[in-house]
């Protein structure tokens, strides 16, 4: 078989001489021994956002030029920026779009709403369905001394005094507030908890509520419904509990692109992508509340009263014996049903009866998937409904490097959780991908956007590796833009040809077609899964999160998914759609509630609880303390991969298909190489294919047997292939052997050409190479550095070894073009034909637009020394 169809159809231009306007004259066909040529493909694993604002349709069409000189086929048109959305403006531009994409045949997708997130339906609930915007339940409380005989609390002069906080007072919304219920707690003393709960709803009368209570201190609880908890620019939104709220949102936007371009649907256009859909409540004061708070907004519809015990919703702000527990977990599990149900599933459903894909992701952040707010609750329920899993990563949520700290971002909680971004959430989105049949293996990552100009090619290669090795498989990258000067969340991948770095783009979008096709259409084999602890945030009580678990199985080399308690009926066996699990790991949890509890007692396949100290579970199962968890799994034998390598930044992901293994590997160290051995189950001995996605080069290798030699550098990622693979024509991996160390002693003439320039300048002559952008030179300089200087070679091999580079080099030998780098080890081979006895040694290297441009996302990321700064070395070949 071969492993790799994936061939871009695009004519590609070689670079032969000094051109810096263009694409990098490096090698961009895929290696043909691993190819077969794949033609009408139905979607693409690469697909950018497209800024749209209306511009001049020249302008768009040159930046559908520079997508597709990337060798990219498909675009996400970027509605939110378009002033005109789902207005004639829009049409005409959309149309063109078409029109042009299916010349070039391109895909296009749209995304769905004029406004963030998904779910303002244009400003119909603003100016049309007003009844039909989104509602909140709150609570104010009193508290009281009993006994008490007749007594009272006013309740109407509560409604409606949270619009003192809204920033806007609208008229119109005065008066909509109403009671729900009351109710009087009794206060445990010396605790913040209660035991009894009395419904005195019945008393209300008179704008007061009339009550009898027996001794003790109580607290009177007024459940309110209210808008006022919804920050006001989210106010004109859909109601996720309303399904005909929904309904009119498609109609107003799925419908309205439906009745204009039927004709597209299915072919040149794909689908709509949402984005960050979610309820909405207490978004006025906060990004995701948590259960068992005060004063807290949630999410309501009148129809939930028929649907929960009301009598109980005191517990849902309030820790009351015996009530909390079941009621939260009862009203989160409806309504993230109902959100399934009424929002996600419905569009959902609606594109696939017209023949188009539903895609995009949710909130996820800090655990934000299992809240309401800015979340819907369950990030199963929350996905269920589209055609691929889906997650984003944006505003420095990881940085290479910081694994082992939580780190400041561009966000409104501030920091980064650096164990849910980097154990939880591509693994996540890659686990409902796996599991869920309609997905068919596909999870999409949003990437890149809001970092700032400063994520340059070495950061993108960091997120890209991170995300593919844990199972995503499809892209969005945020963002193009055919306006001039773009400014909004860059990077702007060309800055309308602008950037230094977009010369270097394509390579990651090769990259990313290269890898996504060998982890497409095959099989996950992981481990072990983790139970999705969704319900524990609900609930609100002590646990032992997932991250924690996973941290300590992904440091140990084992892979794992997560499922929810969804799917425990559907596992066989021990297999969920064709993946196989060794054993389900449930984290400690106070409590567990019964339905969640009743259904891994019937699970088929075996369980272990894991907590941090010994736990009497409700369970029957083995309980294993988390410091003794790896050890666990090896001496159960679960260990797909086993190593001499000490440390926790290697990491692998083993893919099935058509009869090969695929093993990748990752460095996540950004400052060593790894060098181990690596035993894999599924491999006896013999031959095995090394390849470098990357690079796109493959060997064939041998070993007598399991144990397989790795090395890899930072920033660097490996397979190892085996099995039923078509090795013919791969050549046997042979060694290079460099010794004799020469430092490159000499003056460099050094010339600038600014990121808006097409000229270089002369700059200056040294012969200790300068951090171009450091102190006393150019601070601000953002464009392309060259060096140029003439070495004395013998008629022989060579390795160049340009040490530090900020941030991307290419390499000249009498100004024939060598090849490029953008993430070290700046190394360069130079092949004796084309030295001469005195050669011209050029290097130009790029930098990124964050040191003219000072944007305010970059202010997050370290700014790093710019230019060539070596030591330039030479090593010659061993013959």
């Amino acid at each position: 078989m071969y492993l790799f169809k994936y061939e871009k159809c695009y004519n590609v231009d070689k670079q032969k001489n000094l051109c810096y306007a263009g694409s990098v004259g490096r090698k961009t066909e895929v290696d043909r021994r691993l190819v077969e040529n794949l033609k009408n493909i139905d979607i693409d694993y690469v697909t950018p956002f497209i800024w749209l604002h209306n511009e001049e349709h020249e302008k768009i069409i040159a930046e559908i030029d520079r997508i597709q000189s990337c060798n990219i086929r498909s675009i996400c048109l970027e509605s939110r920026t378009h002033d005109e959305f789902c207005r004639e403006d829009w049409w005409e531009d959309v149309a063109m779009i078409f029109k042009e994409c299916k010349k070039r045949n391109m895909k296009v997708w749209i995304l769905d709403d004029k406004h963030y997130p998904t779910g303002y339906a244009n400003g119909i609930f603003d100016e049309k369905y007003r009844d039909l915007r989104s509602w909140g339940i709150t609570e104010y409380h009193i508290d009281v001394a009993g006994p008490v005989k007749g007594g009272s609390a006013m309740v109407d002069i509560w409604l409606n005094c949270d619009l003192e906080y809204a920033t806007t007072k609208r008229p119109e919304d005065i008066g909509e507030d109403e009671v729900v219920a009351v109710f009087a707690i009794k206060h445990i003393p010396n605790s913040d908890k209660y035991s009894d709960i009395i419904d005195i709803t019945d008393g209300l009368s008179d704008g007061r509520v009339y009550f009898d209570l027996p001794e003790g201190r109580w607290r009177i609880v007024m459940a309110v419904k209210t808008r006022s908890g919804i920050a006001e620019w989210l106010l004109p939104s859909c109601d996720m509990l309303n399904p005909h709220a929904v309904d009119l949102f498609i109609e107003e936007v799925y419908q309205g692109h439906y009745d204009r371009f039927s004709e597209y649907f299915g072919n040149t256009f794909c689908g709509f992508f949402s984005d960050e859909p979610c309820f909405q409540n207490n978004t006025r004061d906060g990004f995701a509340p948590d259960m068992g708070v005060p004063y807290v907004h949630y999410p309501w519809h009148d129809k939930l009263k028929e649907m929960i015990d009301v009598k109980s919703l005191a517990g849902l702000w309030f820790d009351i014996e015996n009530v909390s527990d079941q009621i939260r977990y009862s009203y989160m599990d409806l309504i993230s049903k109902e959100y399934q149900k009424n929002f996600g599933d419905k569009v959902g459903d609606w594109c696939r009866a017209h023949n188009v894909m539903y895609i995009g992701h949710i909130i996820e952040d800090n655990n934000v998937h299992a809240k309401t707010g800015n979340g819907t609750g369950h990030f199963f329920r929350g996905l269920n409904g589209q055609d691929m899993s889906g997650v984003d990563v944006v505003l420095h949520q990881i940085v290479p490097g910081l694994t082992l700290c939580d780190n400041a971002g561009f966000v409104g909680y501030k920091h980064m959780n650096s164990k849910f971004f980097n154990y939880y959430l591509a693994k996540l989105g890659a686990s409902l991908g796996h599991i869920d049949e309609k997905k068919k293996g596909r999870t999409m990552c949003e990437i890149f956007g809001a970092y700032g100009w400063a994520e340059g090619t070495k950061i993108m290669k960091y997120l890209m590796d991170h995300m593919l090795l844990r199972g995503v498989n499809y892209y969005v990258p945020h963002a193009f833009s055919p306006k001039e000067d773009d400014g909004e969340t860059p990077p702007n991948f060309s800055d309308t040809g602008k950037n230094p770095l977009f010369k270097f783009f394509k390579n990651n979008m090769e990259y990313l077609n290269r890898m996504c096709y060998m982890l497409s259409d095959g099989i996950h084999i992981p481990s072990c899964a983790i139970l999705y602890d969704g319900e524990n945030y609900w609930i609100n009580k002590e646990f032992l999160p997932v991250e924690a678990v996973a941290k300590e199985l992904y440091d140990n080399l084992f892979d794992y998914d997560i499922i929810p308690a969804d799917y425990l009926d559907k596992i066989k066996n021990g297999e969920l759609n064709g993946e196989k699990y060794n054993v389900l790991i449930v984290p400690y949890a106070e409590v567990i509630p019964e339905a969640v509890a009743k259904k891994l007692k019937n699970a088929d396949i075996k369980i272990i609880t894991v907590s941090e100290k010994e736990w009497n579970s409700p369970f029957e199962f083995e309980n294993i303390t988390l410091d003794k968890l790896a050890e666990y799994m090896r001496k159960c034998n679960y260990a797909d991969v086993t190593s001499d390598y000490e440390g926790i930044y290697l990491k692998y992901y083993h893919y099935k298909r058509d009869g090969a293994h695929i093993y990748m590997f990752v460095n996540e160290d950004i400052n060593n190489t790894i060098t181990a051995s690596v035993n894999l189950s599924a491999f006896e001995g013999g031959q095995y294919i090394e390849y470098d996605g990357f690079e796109n080069k493959a060997v064939l290798k041998t070993t007598d047997n399991s144990d397989i030699s790795i090395s890899i550098e930072p920033y660097h990622s490996l397979m190892i292939i085996f099995g039923d693979v078509e090795t013919e024509g791969i050549e046997e991996y042979s060694p290079k052997t460099y010794s004799g160390e020469r430092m490159v002693d000499a003056e460099f003439d050094i010339s600038l050409m600014e990121r808006c320039e097409t000229e270089f300048k002369a700059y200056k002559t040294v012969k200790e190479l300068p951090d171009i952008t450091g102190r006393g030179e150019r601070p601000d300089f953002s464009g392309h550095m060259k060096y140029e200087t003439e070495i004395e070679l013998d008629k022989k091999d060579f390795l160049l070894d340009l040490g530090c580079v900020g941030e991307a080099a290419e390499v000249y030998i009498n100004d024939k073009f060598i090849g490029s780098k953008q993430i070290p080890p700046y190394r360069f081979e130079i092949s004796k034909e084309d030295i001469k006895d005195k050669n011209k040694l050029t290097v130009i290297v790029s930098n990124h637009n964050a040191y003219a441009l000072k944007d305010t996302f970059s202010k997050y990321l370290l700014i790093e020394p710019s230019g060539l700064l070596g030591p330039v070395k030479i090593f010659e070949k061993e013959e």
